[in-house]
């Protein structure tokens, strides 16, 4: 009683795809997996405290004996503001520009979007060296932003989550949530919080609901994440639905 299944795993066949696509046998399959786990680990410290990361997509092509075996990795990132980019750069100036003084950083004042995005491929050339170097397949990497936090659920749930670690009140964030989905074509969304919540001394599981989550049809778009929000009073498990 009381099994639940994912609902991103019950509708693989229908509308939605593996998030590592490739095809091995039983003898190297083991240690593919294992490599994939190692992938996402690498590219999520990566980009920390850089960007939030939507998915992480991971295919490959075997070669020929004088071809190497290549590694496709596809990254969604959520489009940061203008605001968080001004202050990461302003943090991380002499991690980021060692060998430059503080004019460098006031000639790209006036367009900090081309800073940001020079540093964002110089991330991206440094993770293809770490990843090849312990590796013996070429790896590449595409990126691309999803600009609304409410298109996906894993970034709606990492946003709760993180509001949590700020500790602020579950309720006012699943309305804020809710607010934001109703201005979107999204169909509906459920967010369930369970946990010692605002420091109760005993753990409950609170939820909300807005429009259609139809979990047991199988043609709907569902989409599924769930996140941890590491707080004083302990972990705080954070499960979204989005009917999209």
């Amino acid at each position: 009683m009381g099994q639940k299944v994912n609902p991103k795993g019950f509708r693989l066949i229908n509308n939605l795809n593996y998030l590592s696509n490739w095809y091995s046998n039983k003898f190297k399959y083991l240690n593919l997996v294992k490599e994939d786990n190692y992938l996402r680990k690498i590219i999520n410290l990566s980009f920390k405290n850089l960007l939030v990361i939507s998915d992480i997509r991971i295919s490959r092509l075997n070669g020929n004996k004088n071809i190497k075996n290549s590694i496709f990795i596809k990254i969604c990132f959520l489009h940061p503001t203008e605001k968080e980019i001004k202050s990461y750069l302003f943090k991380n100036y002499n991690n980021l520009f060692p060998n430059k003084n503080s004019s460098y950083l006031k000639l790209f004042n006036n367009n900090i979007l081309q800073l940001f995005s020079f540093t964002l491929k110089n991330r991206i050339k440094s993770l293809i060296k770490k990843l090849e170097s312990n590796s013996s397949n070429k790896v590449y990497i595409e990126t691309y932003f999803i600009e609304n936090i409410c298109e996906n659920a894993s970034l709606i749930s990492k946003y709760v989550a993180k509001e949590l670690e700020k500790r602020i009140s579950f309720r006012k964030i699943m309305v804020d949530i809710i607010s934001r989905i109703e201005s979107t074509n999204n169909k509906g969304i459920k967010i369930q919080i369970s946990g010692r919540l605002n420091g109760a001394e005993m753990a409950r599981t609170e939820w909300k609901k807005y429009g259609k989550i139809p979990l047991h049809t199988l043609d709907a778009n569902i989409d599924y994440f769930q996140e941890n929000a590491k707080t004083i009073y302990g972990i705080i498990g954070v499960k979204v639905w989005l009917f999209i």
